[in-house]
């Protein structure tokens, strides 16, 4: 029987002077990008993308479905500054002969910070700021969030890619937080990161079975279009 509890996304500073804005070099650390790809200089700017989820599958006797809408913008100024807006909307029910099961929430926070050039990567450093976007947290159980979010980003051209044809941000989110996993989409980039359209950003639908679960094939459609702070918690 699969889990009560929702698998979250898978069901499924240094601070700089403010006249000396950073700016990415060809040599250092390297981000990996994954098969379709290809580096390309970094340029500040926004980049975003909204992932939504209609699941369903089966597990033995038990019928799971997931609706979710997952959104991450990230806001790069050419003075080093950053702000970050994330939102999640999820909702899930088991049901069976015997089990019958359902969580959801809706959340959202704001970051504010700072970023800098780390070789051909940038390293993105924010803390909680509900001044960025308001902060929003519903749901019968608390959820545990992080309050900081760290993260080393390297800029993207497509080059024969299957989803994506317009340049993306592929970020490494460091550090364990459950929420990670809802802005994650493995067919856009790398295992385990996450990937951010530039501007105007990137809707995202995914639909089939979970994985691990016995359902329609799954698939993903990609459209460049603009992208909301609060585009979480517009209908799929």
């Amino acid at each position: 029987m699969p889990p009560a509890r929702p698998s979250p996304g898978t069901t499924d500073a240094q601070a700089l002077a403010a006249d000396a804005a950073p700016v990415a070099t060809p040599t250092g650390a390297t981000i990996e990008l994954g098969a379709g790809l290809r580096g390309v200089p970094f340029v500040p700017g926004r980049y975003a993308t909204v992932i939504h989820r209609d699941l369903s599958g089966t597990h033995a006797r038990q019928l799971v479905r997931e609706t979710s809408a997952a959104s991450l913008a990230l806001t790069l100024a050419d003075d080093g500054t950053a702000q970050a807006c994330r939102g999640w909307r999820y909702a899930m029910t088991n049901d069976g002969p015997r089990v019958h099961t359902d969580d959801q929430f809706r959340e959202q926070a704001g970051f504010a910070g700072r970023w800098r050039a780390d070789g051909d990567a940038v390293v993105v450093d924010v803390t909680a700021d509900a001044a960025v976007c308001p902060t929003l947290a519903e749901g019968r159980l608390p959820q545990a969030r992080a309050t900081t979010l760290t993260l080393r980003c390297a800029l993207a051209a497509p080059a024969g890619h299957p989803h994506l044809t317009t340049p993306v941000l592929v970020c490494r989110w460091e550090g364990a937080s459950p929420e990670r996993d809802a802005h994650v989409l493995d067919e856009l980039g790398p295992a385990g990161a996450i990937v951010l359209g530039a501007a105007p950003g990137l809707r995202v639908t995914v639909t089939g079975a979970p994985p691990r679960l016995v359902g329609a094939p799954r698939a993903i459609a990609v459209v460049s279009e603009a992208v909301g702070d609060d585009a979480w918690a517009a209908g799929g």
